[in-house]
């Protein structure tokens, strides 16, 4: 019994050869042995070599969505006012997205993943958004908080610049807002899958 062999290769072996057998964890000796393996020589071993292959594109890609399902995005309160800002933990976070999308740009050139190339596209695309997603709220929040210290610390400036000091506000409303919602659910993949808050930390960058 090979670990690597699944139904889709037995498929493929019984096209080959023109036999059909049924393919099921009780299927028999017997039934297998119907299978000209012998007639079937090169076939065999390209299928066999191809699923060792990509069993261990599927242990990867298994590992891959273990690690971010339990991936979290850690937050600290804003001195003074208590507002949740990503922590700057968030920036190993970011390498941490960095490397594993390069990982999944490695697996797309391998010949034999064609079977998970929509799986491999996709946690492309989800660790894309999250990393987009963390970088934003970094230069927000970065923003935020020298406007806010800012134009809380100074009358003067808050006196020359009224206008702009009333847009802060309305800005840093929306910004607490964004913020509070994220850390809501500090799961990764859940906080950037949200399309509500990447429209707002890009409205606010």
């Amino acid at each position: 019994k090979d670990d690597a062999i699944r139904h889709r290769h037995w498929k493929q072996l019984m096209e080959i050869s023109g036999v059909t057998i049924t393919v099921d964890r009780t299927m028999p000796l017997d039934d297998v042995l119907m299978l000209p393996f012998s007639q079937m020589g090169d076939d065999v071993w390209e299928i066999t070599i191809n699923a060792t292959k990509e069993l261990v594109i599927e242990q990867m890609m298994e590992s891959i969505e273990e690690t971010w399902s339990k991936k979290t995005i850690e937050y600290e309160a804003h001195d003074p006012t208590g507002v949740p800002m990503v922590a700057s933990s968030t920036h190993e976070l970011i390498r941490d997205l960095q490397e594993e999308q390069v990982v999944l740009q490695g697996l797309l050139q391998h010949r034999t993943v064609t079977f998970f190339y929509e799986n491999v596209i996709e946690w492309q695309t989800k660790l894309a958004i999250c990393e987009t997603v963390a970088k934003l709220a970094l230069s927000v929040q970065g923003a935020w908080a020298r406007m806010q210290f800012l134009f809380v610390n100074d009358a003067d400036i808050r006196k020359t610049l009224g206008e702009m000091a009333d847009v802060f506000n309305t800005t840093q409303n929306e910004f607490k807002v964004a913020m509070a919602e994220m850390k809501t659910d500090p799961n990764v993949l859940s906080t950037c899958a949200s399309h509500t808050v990447l429209d707002k930390l890009q409205a606010l960058e």
